[in-house]
């Protein structure tokens, strides 16, 4: 159990210093998390959103300032944020994992309807109150 709360803390540091090599383009404050926005894509050249710890990763591209496209994405990865919180060490195996392998082999449009998903997002509209 000790492994698994160091890695709570271990992934998001390495994460940010690998992003701020590949350059950060803000760090902002999220309900009671941090985004960090990058310049590049994050994994080879696709624009996406990722979030483990108290982190959200997103490509600056792949978020338009003040539309509702950056809250509906940000309030999505919030969700993702509270599913960690609920299953603990379970995240990564029951809904991290099932949820990358589903982003890149299904079109966008069917990977919004994954379980996993679709749970995100129930949980941050409640959390949010939306």
């Amino acid at each position: 159990m000790i492994a698994a709360n160091m890695l709570q803390y271990v992934v998001p540091f390495l994460v940010t210093v690998i992003l701020a090599v590949a350059g950060v383009a803000e760090i902002e404050p999220y309900e009671d998390v941090w985004v960090v926005r990058t310049n590049e894509p994050l994994i080879a050249g696709w624009w996406l959103g990722l979030t483990y710890g108290g982190f959200i990763f997103v490509s600056s591209e792949d978020v338009v300032s003040g539309t509702t496209y950056e809250s509906t994405q940000l309030q999505h990865e919030y969700g993702h944020i509270l599913q960690q919180r609920i299953l603990s060490v379970w995240y990564l195996p029951l809904v991290a994992i099932p949820s990358f392998v589903s982003a890149i082999v299904n079109d966008n449009e069917d990977h919004k309807t994954y379980w996993v998903e679709v749970w995100a997002n129930q949980l941050s509209a409640y959390d949010l109150g939306d």
